[in-house]
């Protein structure tokens, strides 16, 4: 019985000892069996970089054509450049559209633009006139007018259908009628002579006479309400309505008190 007894755990050990190197060899097999991948990586790496090689680009076996210059390779061999295509995979060489490259900012072959050349050959002459935005020319017509022409341009003044003459004296316009007196005119008119160096604008009927100065601005309450519902220089018309001033806007009618509206 001592004797089986010893025996036992000996052939328990004997049974680890193979089951442990039978498992190794397994691993060992496994191992020897499964691919490489390796390979397959190398293969696809070179596949991508003949991909991304630009056709354009001369290959080794041959030869840059006699016509082909500097300019439409993008290279320059005396500036370090690649010739024969050798750029770098996947960076595009030089012929990137936003020019980023090094054949973009040396060629300009597609803005057309060359430093030190001007771009057009020839200019407009240009109306040879220097007048400041809004503004007209001061020449008066020779006859006589319906509706107030400054410049060859027709503006928002009249005097109730009445013919009128006008005349320049310095910086003051005198628009002169022999037939009426109901002027009428809107604000950004005011404005556009003031512009034009206009200070002020006189009124001559056949019995009346009056004055505005072009930098007259409309004052009050009730002005501010107007403005508050949108309406620009242009909705105000003043009319000259016996000795007062009436301010007119959206059919609404207000009386000038000074610049005030009441």
């Amino acid at each position: 019985m001592r004797t089986r007894s010893r025996k036992l755990p000996a052939i328990l050990l004997i049974l680890c000892i193979l089951c442990t190197v039978w498992i190794g060899a397994a691993s060992a097999e496994e191992e020897a069996a499964a691919p490489d991948p390796a390979p397959a990586e190398e293969t696809a790496g070179t596949g991508e970089g003949e991909a991304e090689t630009d056709p354009e680009e001369p290959g080794e076996g041959e030869q840059e054509q006699p016509g082909e210059s500097e300019e439409e390779t993008g290279e320059n061999p005396e500036e370090g450049g690649f010739p024969g295509g050798g750029g770098f995979p996947g960076g595009g060489g030089g012929r990137s559209p936003g020019g980023g490259g090094r054949g973009g900012g040396r060629g300009g072959s597609s803005s057309g633009i060359t430093p030190g050349k001007a771009l057009l050959s020839s200019h407009a002459a240009g109306k040879g006139t220097m007048l400041r935005y809004g503004a007209v020319e001061l020449t008066t017509e020779a006859d006589s007018m319906q509706s107030l022409t400054l410049g060859g341009e027709e503006l928002g003044l009249s005097c109730g259908g009445s013919a009128f003459t006008a005349e320049l004296e310095e910086d003051v316009l005198i628009l002169r009628s022999e037939e009426g007196s109901t002027w009428s005119l809107t604000m950004d008119v005011l404005q556009t002579l003031q512009i034009s160096g206009i200070r002020q604008l006189r009124l001559i009927g056949p019995d009346t006479e009056t004055t505005l100065d072009t930098n007259m601005e409309l004052t009050g309450t009730l002005y501010g309400l107007e403005r508050a519902q949108g309406f620009v220089s242009a909705d105000y018309l003043l009319l000259r309505q016996g000795d007062d001033w009436i301010v007119r806007v959206d059919g609404r009618e207000y009386r000038l008190n000074g610049n005030e509206l009441c």
